[in-house]
């Protein structure tokens, strides 16, 4: 509730960084609850390890490339 009353209260850009994905997508989904005019955008998780020998998933490497070029 702090977090959208503070992003409400300021004109530009907030930059919130959690701990993992999981924490994102509930503050998310809390911020959209207490702060519903507030357009949020989640920057995921790669959700692989460095020394993974597969890439992630498409879906994933779309919506990292396609988040900062967004304008709210």
């Amino acid at each position: 509730m702090a977090i959208a009353s503070a992003a409400q209260q300021h004109p530009g850009l907030t930059l919130i960084i959690t701990n993992t994905s999981a924490d994102a997508l509930q503050l998310e989904e809390d911020i959209r609850f207490f702060g519903s005019d507030l357009d949020t955008l989640l920057f995921p998780d790669w959700e692989t390890l460095p020394y993974d020998v597969f890439s992630p998933h498409q879906d994933i490497i779309s919506q990292r490339i396609e988040t900062p070029r967004k304008r709210l």
